[in-house]
């Protein structure tokens, strides 16, 4: 199961008129266009519809950096002209948000990395518990004798909600299945063939269990990265007002 992280992001980049304002307007533009520079990049991996967790992150951490770098750069060339120092203001804000927000959705794509192979883990303990419930089925269908209190047992088995991608009810079923889990070992199998599959089967769930709530704490996280995705565009959007605005002073 390949996640999906999509993200569209659009910073213009200033170029600066001569007059009077010509130095500030240029140290103000300069820095902008430092972290347009850096976006460049980030765009080539996440400006596609589908993109790798892994690519994300290791593209997102280095732009966090810079916006910093940018913020503070901004907020320590105070420009005199006022009108000029709002704009500048704003855009340090703009940048030092986007630092924060960058950080954490590189975060969260840190930790959807293994997605796929925690779902492989999933499909692939899904496959042997499968196995072994059929082939405990097959020696409790020849000798029925042998399996009595343990049939009583496995009738009672949690399966999973529909609502299994909901992390709360990932785990109210994980401790239904931790119970059964228990009840199940306690059944006294007087055949070693058929204990040895019980506790194979057993096993089986365990690592099921384990697998299945993994991938659902990595959707959980891919909603937050959407949400957080749309905030980070709202505030690429206040970056290109900050870059026009600079723009429309510089050129008078």
């Amino acid at each position: 199961m390949a996640t999906k992280l999509i993200l569209v992001l659009a910073l213009a980049t200033s170029g600066c008129s001569g007059g009077k304002k010509a130095p500030e307007c240029k140290a103000l533009v300069n820095s902008m266009n430092e972290l347009g520079a850096k976006l460049t990049v980030v765009r080539k991996v996440v400006g596609a519809n589908e993109v790798n967790p892994t690519d994300v992150a290791d593209s997102l951490k280095p732009f966090s950096i810079t916006a910093k770098e940018v913020a503070d750069s901004l907020s320590a060339q105070v420009p005199t002209i006022s009108s000029l120092r709002k704009v500048a203001g704003s855009a340090a804000s703009v940048a030092l948000t986007l630092s924060k927000q960058s950080a954490q959705m590189a975060e969260f794509a840190d930790q959807m990395r293994d997605v796929d192979a925690a779902s492989k883990a999933v499909d692939e303990n899904k496959k042997r518990v499968d196995t072994l419930e059929g082939q405990i089925k097959d020696i409790c269908e020849a000798e029925a004798a042998k399996c009595v209190d343990l049939a009583s047992v496995l009738a009672r088995f949690p399966a999973p909600t529909d609502q299994n991608e909901v992390a709360e009810d990932a785990a109210a079923w994980t401790r239904k299945l931790s119970g059964w889990l228990t009840e199940l070992a306690k059944v006294n199998v007087q055949d070693q063939e058929l204990k040895s599959r019980v506790q194979a089967f057993m096993k089986g769930w365990q690592e099921l269990g384990v697998a299945m709530t993994r991938v659902v704490s990595m959707l959980q996280l891919g909603r937050k990265f959407e949400v957080l995705t749309k905030d980070f565009n709202v505030q690429i959007e206040q970056a290109n007002k900050a870059i026009a605005n600079a723009n429309a002073l510089c050129a008078r």
